[in-house]
This record gives structure tokens, C-alpha cells and sequence, in this order.
């Protein structure tokens, strides 16, 4: 599993090119800002499966190296929720 300070690095990423609330009253996140708030999680879970969708599947809908690295950043926000 990746550890907070990429899931931030890598959700900043996504979020910068993002015109939403989302980004608007948490970007950019912070790594500890993960392991303590579960509705983030819940948020940022919906906003990555939306970009997932959009940016990890190919035109054959198979998984790319964004998707893959999307999914590890779900299951960690996953994990975070259900310790917080």
C-alpha cells in the first residue's frame, strides 16, 4: 500500500486540473488531513472514481498506469476511512 504523502502527491495532481467545490476547500491536500477525516475520504474516493473513469481506462477500456495509480490511492483513502 502507498503511504499519505503519495496518495496527497498524487490526489493534488488530479485535483490542480480540476474546476470544483472539491478543490476549492481542500486543495491542496495534506498528507495527515487523510488519516483523519472520513468524509474527506468518502469525497475524494467519488472525485477519483469519476477521474479514474475518465483518465485509467484505455480505448479498450483495460486499466493504464493512471488507473493503477488511482486504484492504490482508493484503497489507501479506503483503509484511512475505516480507521478514522
Amino acid at each position: 500500500m502507498i503511504d499519505e504523502n503519495k496518495a496527497a502527491k498524487i490526489i493534488n495532481r488530479y485535483l490542480e486540473n480540476e474546476n470544483n467545490s472539491l478543490k476549492a476547500q481542500f486543495y491542496p491536500i495534506s498528507a495527515c488531513t487523510l488519516t483523519l477525516d472520513s468524509q474527506l475520504c468518502n469525497e475524494l474516493i467519488d472525485f477519483l472514481g469519476d477521474v479514474y473513469t475518465c483518465t485509467g481506462l484505455d480505448n479498450n477500456y483495460e486499466e493504464n498506469i493512471y488507473g493503477a495509480e488511482i486504484q492504490e490511492v482508493i484503497q489507501f483513502l479506503a483503509f484511512c476511512r475505516g480507521n478514522s
